[in-house]
C-alpha cells in the first residue's frame, strides 16, 4: 500500500496510529474457530466511542472483520489507564497452544497501522512485521490432549520443554473455558443428496484412508464406484483434534488427507478454488497432501492440509471431477461460508446441529474453548485486559449454548457426553 500525507487520511475518515501512544499492548493467536467470537468480545470492552480497529483481506477477497486472520484494534478500556491496543493473529488452536506453553513467536500488525472508527480493510499480503511472544491463546482444546502438552520437548522457541498452561481468570471454570466451540461435517457442493448423515464410523474411514465409497452412505451397491475424498486441517488445528478425538480415531492421529487442486495449483492458495464457479477440480487423481513442515514438526504424506478453516470452507464450495466429492470438518461460521456457497452441511450420527441439541447432550459434535494465558508471565493490565476479554466471552460473546445453558459436560476432548443431574 502506497504510503500519502497524513492530511489524506483525516480526509477519509482515517488516522494512522502512532504506537507511542499506546501504553498496553496485547497479542492473541489461537483458534480460528473462535475468532469470530473473540473479536467481537474485543470490541465490547472498549470504551464507547474510543475504539478504532483494522483487518487483513484474505486471498480471495471475500473476508469480513468477522473472521478475518489478523486485526488490529485501538481505544480506552475501563479501568486500564492509558490507551490500549490488542492485535490477533489466528493461528489455530495447537499453533497457539505451542505458541504461549513454548515460547515461539508470533507475527502481527505493526505500530503504524492504519485504522479507523469503521474499521480498516487491509490488503491480504499486508506485512505482519510485529514478531513477538504472544500473551494469549485461544484453544478448542485441553492443553493434556494436544501434541504440545506440557514436558513435551520444544526443540525450539524460548523453552526447552512445554509449560503446563494453567487457567487463572476469576469466576471462569477450570481449564479457563470461556465457552462452547461447536463443529460441522460439511460436503462439497457437487455431493450427492444422498449424502446427508456423517457418522463417526464413517469419519474414521475416511480420514483413516483418505476415501470411502457413496455406497457406505446411501447402503446401495450401485454406488460403489462414486467416492467422498476426505480434505482438511494441518497439524496446528484444534478443530481437526476434537474431530479425531470426537469420532474415536484418536486426537493426534496421523490421518490420510488429498491436496485438491485446481488450474495447476494447490485449491484454495492460488485465487482459485474459492468461489464454487462450476471449474473441475482436477483433484485425487495425484497424491495425498505432501510432506510439510509446520512449526517445526514434520507431517507425513497425507497428514497435513490448510491452515485455516476458512480455506476449507470455500475449497468445499467447488465442483470435483466425476464420480468424487470432498468432505470435511469446519466450525460452525466456517460451515456458513461453505454452505452459502453451495456446500452441503451433514447432521452427525442422526443428528441436526442446534445449541439446544448441544446443550442437551444429543449432538456431541463439540468442545471447549479455552482462554490460555502465556508462561512467559501475563500481569498488570495485560492480565486486566486479557480477563476482560475472557469474561466477556463467557458472559455474552462466545456462541450459544453459553456454558451456563449446558445440561451435559465432558472431562476432556472427545470424552463421554454425560448428564449433569
Amino acid at each position: 500500500m502506497k504510503l500519502v500525507k497524513f492530511m489524506t487520511y483525516a480526509a477519509a475518515g482515517l488516522v494512522l496510529v502512532n504506537s507511542s501512544r499506546a501504553d498496553t499492548t496485547l497479542h492473541i493467536t489461537g483458534s480460528t474457530a473462535f475468532r469470530s467470537a473473540t473479536h467481537n468480545a474485543i470490541k465490547h470492552i472498549f470504551s464507547g466511542g474510543s475504539l478504532q480497529y483494522a483487518w487483513v483481506q484474505n486471498l480471495a477477497g471475500n473476508a469480513t472483520e468477522s473472521n478475518s486472520a489478523e486485526a488490529f484494534y485501538q481505544g480506552t478500556v475501563t479501568g486500564v489507564a492509558g490507551t490500549t491496543t490488542i492485535k490477533t493473529h489466528w493461528s489455530g488452536s495447537e499453533a497457539g497452544v505451542q505458541s504461549v506453553a513454548g515460547g515461539f513467536k508470533v507475527k502481527f500488525l505493526p505500530a503504524g497501522t492504519t485504522v479507523s472508527s469503521g474499521g480498516t480493510e487491509l490488503a491480504f499480503g499486508t506485512p505482519d512485521t510485529d514478531q513477538v511472544d504472544p500473551d494469549v491463546a485461544m484453544s478448542d482444546t485441553f492443553q493434556a490432549s494436544s501434541r504440545f502438552k506440557a514436558g513435551g520437548s520444544t526443540g525450539s522457541g524460548d523453552f526447552a520443554t512445554y509449560r503446563a498452561l494453567n487457567g487463572h481468570t476469576a469466576t471462569l471454570p477450570t481449564g479457563n473455558i470461556v465457552g462452547i466451540v461447536p463443529f460441522k461435517f460439511v460436503a462439497s457442493d457437487d455431493a450427492p443428496a444422498s449424502v446427508s448423515n456423517m457418522t463417526s464410523q464413517i469419519a474414521r474411514a475416511l480420514f483413516s484412508t483418505g476415501k470411502v465409497p457413496l455406497s457406505m452412505f446411501t447402503g446401495s451397491a450401485a454406488d460403489q464406484g462414486v467416492h467422498a475424498f476426505a480434505i482438511g486441517r494441518d497439524i496446528d488445528s484444534g478443530t481437526r483434534l476434537t474431530t479425531l478425538a470426537e469420532t474415536g480415531l484418536g486426537a493426534l492421529a496421523v490421518l490420510k488427507q488429498y491436496e485438491p487442486r485446481k488450474g495447476g495449483s494447490r485449491a484454495g492458495t492460488n485465487g482459485t478454488g474459492a468461489t464454487g464457479d462450476g471449474i473441475a477440480v482436477d483433484m485425487f487423481t495425484t497424491n495425498f497432501w505432501p510432506v510439510e513442515t509446520i512449526n517445526g514438526v514434520t507431517e507425513v504424506v497425507g497428514n497435513g492440509g490448510y491452515g485455516s478453516g476458512g480455506t476449507v470452507a470455500l475449497v468445499l464450495a467447488n465442483h470435483t471431477a466425476n464420480n468424487q466429492f470432498m468432505i470435511s470438518y469446519v466450525g460452525v461460521s466456517d460451515a456458513a461460508t461453505a454452505t452459502s456457497n453451495g456446500a452441503h452441511e451433514l447432521t452427525y450420527n442422526g443428528t441436526s446441529f442446534d445449541p439446544n441439541a448441544i446443550a442437551q447432550g444429543d449432538y456431541t459434535f463439540w468442545g471447549y474453548e479455552h482462554l490460555y494465558y502465556s508462561t512467559l508471565g501475563v500481569t498488570g493490565t495485560k492480565k486486566t485486559l486479557a480477563d476482560k476479554v475472557a469474561v466477556q466471552l463467557f458472559n455474552t460473546d462466545a456462541p450459544t449454548p453459553h456454558y451456563n445453558d449446558m445440561a451435559v459436560s465432558r472431562k476432556t476432548d472427545g470424552a463421554v457426553v454425560l448428564p449433569f443431574f
